[in-house]
């Protein structure tokens, strides 16, 4: 095995988590976006655990918003994704927002959910650039950055949504894509003042070769 088909099969079994969800609104047993992001988390959370090819992989879930008026407050993200990977010479800790939007392919947003997400897309990148949606749907997850909702409401979002889930895992775990200063260490620097998103989930991947840990180092533009 080796660092790329193991970062595949993670991916996989993301995508399998995925997919078990999606089977699961198919069929009516999670309904809205809340209770889809939260089973969607949940199976990400017992599939990315345990060895896959020479990495062992461990998640856990990170305290978020402390309720209704926090979630209200956080309009940007549903899902803050941190990923820590040191196995095959590389290391990495880095993190993505999420926003997610449960809409059948061929249909549209309305007009005002369309500018809501544009606003929750410009909170997030506002923050940071590795900002994401995601587009729930019976026949699938797609994903898109959060850019391509930056300047207008699109209604359209499934044309704005390129990727599958195991495109977007891929690219996550290879380490394309994330930004460095979303990580543990600085959750509560980064994201205070404002309340922490509605879900955070934090995945660890240790392998061979593993590289020292470097040094914390403070938020740019944050130091005391």
């Amino acid at each position: 095995m080796s660092f790329e088909q193991d970062v595949e099969e993670a991916a996989l079994r993301a995508a399998n988590a995925c997919d078990a969800v999606v089977k699961k609104y198919a069929e009516s047993d999670v309904v809205d976006e809340p209770n889809i992001t939260g089973a969607l988390l949940g199976q990400l959370d017992a599939r990315l655990d345990g060895t896959i090819g020479k990495i062992e992989w461990k998640s856990r879930f990170v305290r978020g918003g402390p309720g209704k008026a926090a979630e209200e407050s956080w309009v940007g993200a549903d899902i803050l994704l941190n990923v820590r990977l040191n196995a095959y010479g590389r290391y990495y800790d880095k993190g993505v927002l999420i926003q997610s939007k449960r809409l059948e392919e061929n249909k549209e947003l309305s007009k005002s959910e369309a500018d809501r997400l544009h606003k929750q897309c410009r909170d997030m990148i506002n923050r940071t650039y590795a900002a994401y949606v995601f587009v729930y749907a019976t026949t699938g997850i797609r994903c898109g950055g959060a850019a391509s909702f930056y300047d207008f409401p699109d209604q359209n979002i499934h044309g704005s949504c390129p990727w599958s889930s195991y495109q977007f895992f891929t690219e996550l775990f290879r380490c394309p894509i994330g930004d460095p200063l979303l990580r543990e260490a600085n959750f509560e620097t980064i994201l205070a003042p404002e309340p922490q998103p509605r879900h955070i989930l934090f995945v660890e991947a240790i392998g061979p070769e593993p590289r020292p840990a470097p040094p914390s180092e403070p938020v740019p533009g944050m130091e005391p």
